[in-house]
């Protein structure tokens, strides 16, 4: 979920297991699977984490069509450098600067956000990098929704998958499920009562909630108004106009 500038930081529970989880593994370099539904602020929780652990902590947005060559360029857009050679050069390169960042008491990990979306090939494209990085003492974290792990489940006969599962089978963690009723998210920001209903019936998770909520509080911040239920619905009204 995209940091939003009008939002305040909101520590609902998911945000909590998934800064949680990110600092533990980051501080034992060790490994995690974090699943969460989706729109419960896993990628809104990474964001922050990067703001707090900036050094050493490499990011990696995963797609369906990633494969081996595009997870490794990725991996290094994240640290910033530009290795080139074989796929096995590259691989040792980046051992050694994650290596270079452990001896100098760095912590170094990488994130594997939006998970769900690889294929098999994709996923033991991450087995391989495990296995390359691990001497490093580097912690790997992949996280996704639920799909991530039932696909993994479903395809335990296929080559290298039970390997792939093993390394990862101790460290995942289910994220807990989102209050759909808001309270929290909706107490710290002190929201209209009509609003907030409102909200409740037309929002599925907090990354809609959020959609809905930044340009209301954008708009109203500007033109100097309360935020109630005529002026959300003015402002949704203009959007769908102009949509």
């Amino acid at each position: 979920m995209e940091i939003k500038r009008d939002l305040p930081l909101i520590k609902t529970d998911q945000f909590i297991d998934v800064i949680k989880e990110l600092t533990e593994a980051k501080h034992t370099s060790s490994t995690r699977m974090l699943i969460g539904e989706t729109g419960c602020g896993k990628t809104y929780a990474i964001d922050r984490f990067l703001e707090a652990y900036p050094e050493g902590t490499f990011l990696v947005t995963c797609e369906e069509s990633d494969r081996l060559s595009d997870l490794l360029r990725k991996i290094q857009t994240a640290m910033n450098t530009n290795f080139t050679g074989s796929q096995s050069y590259i691989k040792q390169q980046i051992e050694g600067h994650l290596s270079n960042l452990s001896d100098r008491g760095v912590l170094p990990m990488l994130i594997f956000d939006e998970s769900e979306y690889l294929k098999q090939s994709g996923l033991l494209s991450i087995k391989t990098i495990y296995d390359y990085i691990r001497s490093t003492q580097s912690s790997i974290v992949m996280v996704g929704t639920p799909d991530l792990l039932n696909t993994l489940k479903k395809n335990l006969h296929k080559p290298g998958i039970p390997q792939f599962f093993r390394r990862f089978k101790a460290g995942i963690r289910e994220i807990r499920s989102i209050d759909r009723t808001y309270k929290q998210f909706f107490k710290e920001i002190g929201i209209d009562k009509e609003v907030a209903l409102y909200l409740r019936q037309i929002a599925d998770n907090y990354g809609e909630l959020a959609d809905y909520l930044e340009p209301a509080i954008h708009a109203a911040k500007i033109k100097g108004v309360k935020l109630n239920i005529d002026f959300f619905n003015s402002i949704t009204y203009l959007q769908n106009r102009q949509s």
